[in-house]
């Protein structure tokens, strides 16, 4: 089995667009198949993208083990697995 074909995505929670969830989910699976098993790499990766295509105040988190309780704007939420890592995406002012 290929690589490629191990790494689920998994979508737990989602309010916000189906094409914003795509990308988010693609640079995960991205920065894990290329060999970067650092959260805060990932985390990272996917905010900075997020911050430069849709305007700053993105947070994320990547783990295998957290608790959160979190304010956001509505319609910007994005809570999946990624194998693994869950993620957490979503955007305050």
């Amino acid at each position: 089995m290929a690589l490629t074909e191990q790494i689920a995505i998994t979508q737990k929670s989602a309010e916000i667009l189906h094409s914003r969830a795509q990308i988010a989910e693609t640079i995960a699976k991205n920065q894990i198949l290329s060999g970067n098993n650092n959260e805060q790499m990932i985390a990272g990766a996917i905010k900075r993208r997020f911050d430069d295509l849709y305007g700053p105040s993105w947070q994320c988190i990547v783990g295998k083990s957290f608790g959160c309780y979190i304010t956001h704007l509505q319609n910007h939420f994005l809570y999946f697995y990624v194998g693994d890592f869950a993620v957490l995406l979503y955007k305050n002012n």
